[in-house]
């Protein structure tokens, strides 16, 4: 079992092409592989309530890369254990979307992702709106 004592303070390294990191989960790849590569905590405080601590990494963007972990394959199995873990024991939302319709979510808490119920190559937009940001302040 993985606690939250033993992943505080540690970083693990994401980059928009991460070189297929995640066998289940294609790399991105084109123009913003120029992206620099940057690290974030892997646990961080809610900014409106410190005492809500969630787990922040992407495996469509993680490399593997772990502090403490020792090797990209260890770093690997740890963020897949996290991400396995976080999608089994989560409260899940699916939306069927109609004309005008609008959701909002707290970005910081909430793991999200697009369930393909649209054709490829359909017309969509999107528009995002950060109302308050900074940088993720790490659970230490």
């Amino acid at each position: 079992m993985i606690t939250v004592s033993a992943l505080r303070g540690r970083c693990a390294e994401h980059a928009y092409n991460n070189g297929n990191a995640f066998a289940s989960r294609p790399s991105a790849a084109g123009a913003n592989d120029a992206l620099l590569r940057t690290r974030h905590p892997l646990l961080r405080r809610h900014p409106r309530d410190p005492s809500i601590v969630s787990l922040y990494f992407d495996l469509d963007r993680a490399t593997g890369d772990v502090d403490g972990c020792g090797d990209l394959p260890a770093g690997q199995r740890l963020l897949q254990k996290l991400q396995d873990r976080a999608e089994a024991h989560a409260p899940r939302y699916s939306h069927r979307w109609q004309e005008h319709d609008v959701l909002i979510w707290d970005n910081v808490t909430v793991q999200h992702a697009a369930s393909s119920d649209f054709k490829l190559g359909e017309n969509r937009t999107m528009w995002r709106c950060l109302l308050e940001g900074g940088v993720p302040c790490g659970y230490q």
